[in-house]
């Protein structure tokens, strides 16, 4: 059976124990609004460990009805030796092109709170702000304003 499968099993299995829960919360509660207005938390498997932001780079929430905060991300984002990423679109929904070594790759990736996640490779990716220290390269250490895929992956605008 193939990584992708055994994935998209598991996170099938997930998402349909999320929905029995759900249902037994409403099943239980006496007041229906209520409990349809308490967010239900979508599992996922995480096969990378969250990198920690940095106050500078990320900005606060967006107010509820404004752009997404990786609308502000925009643009591009510079790594060493030429690498790069861009990022189009945005209201939640983005065109990711990442240049390493090898040549620029194509994505598409959608806003989840403070990040932008994306598989790449039958991976979850997640892009969030960071500073230069956080990507983990020498290169960029000292930069303020990053966006960071994991560990000794990040790309820079100062």
């Amino acid at each position: 059976m193939t990584k992708t499968r055994i994935v998209d099993r598991a996170r099938a299995a997930a998402l349909t124990s999320t929905g029995l829960a759900a249902l037994a919360l409403l099943a239980g509660c006496p007041d229906r609004q209520e409990a349809v207005k308490a967010p239900i938390v979508e599992a996922r498997e995480r096969t990378l460990t969250p990198l920690g932001t940095v106050a500078s780079a990320a900005a606060p929430a967006s107010a509820p009805g404004s752009a997404p905060l990786p609308d502000r991300w925009l643009g591009q984002w510079n790594g060493p030796e030429g690498t790069f990423l861009r990022l189009a679109g945005g209201q939640g929904r983005y065109d990711i092109t990442i240049r390493n070594l090898d040549g620029p790759r194509p994505f598409t990736g959608r806003a989840v709170g403070d990040h932008i996640e994306f598989e790449r490779d039958g991976h979850l990716e997640t892009l969030r702000a960071t500073d230069g220290r956080a990507t983990g390269m020498k290169w960029l250490d000292g930069k303020k304003d990053c966006l960071t895929v994991r560990a000794s992956e990040g790309y820079c605008r100062d």
